[in-house]
């Protein structure tokens, strides 16, 4: 254990230094051990050049095994107190991407994008929400602000947006239903708007998609089908049944209670599970197919948003709980099985073979679930807008990216790292000497570390380990020497995919941040019958602030 002497110094034998890594200044703690002079020793495949600058040397990064090699690995020095670290700083190079990086277990494939850079408007209003795969017809569906979208991904590299519309029904819809290929009327889709109700579409002439039914009701969430009867969810928590014998016009049959904030539904074997914001997952008796019987729920740790049914297991969008896996062998009797925490919000996912997908807003994943019982990440990709839904088919997965599509593949068999920080932004109070940042390996084989940089005089970094196993995390540590601060830290990795992530670090008398810890600044609200009330007078009381936008 490494223990802090009086002056707040590591204990051990070490001294506080500075020098410089490509043009950037540093104070860092460093052990008497591969310390030169007033400079820091250089990380393993790394030499001082004539500056004085530690670079590059050829063959740097991996030895002959593959494996990273270690520096600044200090010794436990047996000692337990307060102010104990657990474990000594450990110093890492300049902020390069190793020349050598193991292969990605995704595969990028191709990509539709509607919003052009620089900030202007897109080129097609799309904004999608919900998405859904098309075998029959080689196609992916996602509707959203714009309406419905029909895209042909019969080449996966080369998507292309071929079906557009209606220019009826209010030009916005949130769910969608796409028949299978062994449907009486494949060309047919069904999406709901909350306001409008259920629009069923005729996609049969791709050129002009027309909507040639509506069944009015307001509230109206996602749904599925089994046989003739299509279940719908409504956001105040019914759950309607209607009878699409004739697909082209639905029957009501019965609308049932049973859920409190309901998103979505999947029809399983003699059981139907509802998607439940409040709720969990919520399990219907379907003895009787028309009517509908609530017989329970589960609480998986938060609102369910989207749900995927694969064989006997269920898989939830469990929001910030993350990934649920539940056993449904016995239909109306969910157990549990699996959790994963993404540390953000799920918002879809989607069963192919082995492979299950999920999306976060910022990033699509893929999990290993040959054994179901242990929801296992494979690697993620970070997606450049919202990714709101996800569906898979055929070994490829497609994402809607509010304003793009894009296709992603699993290699089989294919292992990798995925380095992921807990923030993108930091901001240090003036209350606080150390921050420490987790930095969480979120794939299927270790991540090493090899390079940190803060760029800053005065501001140090370090971590407490360079090598992290899998679903395991390191600590970045950063400390400051008071004063205004507005820059980034640099930290490279082996992650094939993202080998240099930045942290925006702030402090001081900065206009956007406001430090954890901190008293927040006074302010006055109104609510929504016009009453205005003051932070300040809500003292010992929580408070949640809620932030979101809306359309």
């Amino acid at each position: 254990m490494f223990g802090l002497d009086e002056e707040g110094l590591f204990a051990h034998d070490q001294r506080m230094v500075k020098g410089s890594y490509l043009g950037c200044s540093f104070v860092l703690l460093c052990a008497t051990v591969g310390c030169q002079g007033d400079k820091l020793g250089c990380y393993s495949g790394y030499a001082f050049d004539d500056d004085g600058v530690c670079a590059p040397q050829v063959g740097s990064g991996l030895d002959d095994s593959g494996e990273l090699r270690q520096a600044h690995e200090g010794e436990d020095t047996g000692s337990v107190g307060p102010e104990d670290t657990g474990a000594a700083p450990v110093l890492l190079g300049p902020c390069l991407v190793p020349e050598t990086l193991p292969t990605d277990p995704i595969e990028t494939l191709g990509f539709y994008n509607s919003i052009p850079e620089g900030g202007a408007p897109p080129a097609v209003l799309m904004e999608l929400v919900q998405v859904q795969m098309d075998p029959a017809r080689n196609m992916f569906w996602g509707v959203g602000q714009g309406g419905l979208f029909g895209f042909d991904v019969s080449d996966p590299a080369t998507p292309e947006l071929v079906a557009r519309g209606p220019t009826s029904g209010g030009g916005r819809y949130y769910s969608l239903w796409v028949p299978g290929i062994d449907d009486p009327a494949p060309g047919l889709i069904y999406t709901t708007h909350r306001d409008i109700g259920l629009w069923v579409i005729d996609t049969t002439d791709l050129d002009a998609p027309q909507a040639v039914y509506l069944w009015g009701r307001s509230g109206l969430a996602g749904m599925d089908v089994s046989g003739d009867l299509m279940y719908i969810a409504k956001h105040s928590g019914e759950l309607v049944t209607l009878d699409i014998s004739d697909r082209a016009a639905p029957t009501e049959r019965s609308t049932v209670s049973g859920m409190s904030s309901a998103w979505g539904v999947t029809v399983g074997d003699g059981a139907l599970y509802g998607a439940d914001n409040v709720e969990g997952v919520v399990v219907f008796d379907l003895s009787n197919p028309e009517y509908p019987n609530a017989v329970g729920a589960v609480d998986v740790g938060s609102g369910v948003q989207a749900l995927a049914l694969h064989g006997d297991v269920l898989f939830a969008a469990a929001g910030s709980t993350g990934v649920v896996a539940l056993d449904v062998s016995d239909p109306l009797s969910p157990v549990w099985l699996d959790t994963w925490a993404a540390g953000e919000s799920v918002q879809s996912v989607a069963v192919d073979g082995d492979t299950l997908w999920a999306v976060t807003q910022k990033a699509v994943i893929a999990f290993d679930v040959s054994d179901p019982s242990v929801i296992t990440p494979v690697s993620s990709r970070e997606t450049p807008f919202w990714a709101m839904g996800v569906d898979a088919a055929d070994g490829v997965a497609w994402v809607g990216d509010w304003g793009a599509v894009r296709g992603y593949a699993r290699r089989p068999g294919v292992s990798a790292p995925d380095m992921s920080l807990a923030v993108s932004s930091l901001f240090i109070p003036d209350t606080a000497d150390v921050i420490e940042v987790p930095v969480n390996n979120q794939g299927s084989a270790p991540l090493h570390l090899v390079g940190l940089e803060s760029g800053v005089e005065g501001l140090l970094v370090s971590v407490n380990k360079s090598t992290v196993a899998v679903g395991e995390r390191a600590m970045l540590r950063l400390e400051w020497s008071g004063g205004e601060l507005d820059t980034e830290v640099c930290l490279a990795s082996d992650d094939p995919d993202q080998p240099i992530q930045y942290l925006r670090v702030q402090a001081g008398p900065v206009t956007d941040g406001v430090g954890v810890g901190a008293v927040a600044p006074d302010f006055v609200l109104a609510d929504l019958d016009g009453e205005y009330h003051r932070l300040s007078e809500m003292i010992g009381h929580p408070v949640v602030l809620i932030y979101f936008a809306t359309w």
